[in-house]
């Protein structure tokens, strides 16, 4: 229900105003620009996972994919590489665009190189 607030504390079952926004706390931010405090892992436009230090949650459309799919392999380790962002062992703030090549490098140096694809020989027709 949007625009539908309750002050952050309160009892379940306290009275929801429409539009009133909850008191800010008093004081300066408690949020640091320095350390980004979770990762957005993006795949063709979608979101494909959300990222923190301790935690890695992906997309339901992720799970439903085969565990070898190339698109889940890739954004796995776009995840791995993105908490290495988050844990500072990677220099800068996180880009997803950075993030996709580190994977791309990480994929190709892990899997070995598939066989190139044969075609079928064509039998020919008796007429």
């Amino acid at each position: 229900m949007a625009g539908l607030t309750a002050h952050p504390g309160a009892p379940l079952g306290a009275q929801i105003t429409r539009g009133v926004k909850p008191p800010r706390p008093a004081g300066p931010s408690t949020m640091t620009t320095e350390t980004p405090a979770c990762a957005v892992v993006m795949h063709v436009d979608d979101v494909a996972a959300i990222c923190t230090i301790d935690r890695i949650e992906p997309a339901p459309w992720l799970l439903n994919l085969p565990v070898q799919h190339p698109d889940r392999v890739l954004v796995e380790t776009k995840c791995l590489v993105a908490r290495s962002y988050l844990l500072g062992d990677v220099d800068g703030p996180y880009d997803d665009h950075e993030c996709e090549a580190a994977a791309r490098i990480l994929i190709d140096e892990e899997l070995p190189a598939a066989p190139p694809l044969r075609r079928p020989k064509r039998r020919r027709r008796r007429g």
